[in-house]
């Protein structure tokens, strides 16, 4: 299952790493890493699938929002 979608250039996998597998890798224990993992924008909709994005915001300090992502693969902006 893919959750954050493909680079629209090179379709390169923009799922990371598990958000909980972060916290279990940093020894937390498990009902505390299921705690900290449910903060996370996704959970209602994946739960312990929830992953991190791969895709890097571009921000405008002048706009004052996220105006474009890029692929970490390609480098392409979308």
């Amino acid at each position: 299952m893919n959750i954050n979608g493909y680079c629209p250039h090179c379709k390169a996998n923009l799922d990371g790493k598990l958000i909980l597998d972060t916290f279990l890798d940093d020894g937390v224990p498990m009902d505390r890493a299921l705690e900290y993992a449910s903060h996370y924008s996704g959970w209602e909709q994946h739960g312990k699938l929830n992953r991190y994005s791969r895709a890097i915001g571009i921000y405008d300090f002048d706009k004052d929002r996220t105006i474009a992502y890029q692929c970490p693969d390609c480098e392409e902006e979308f």
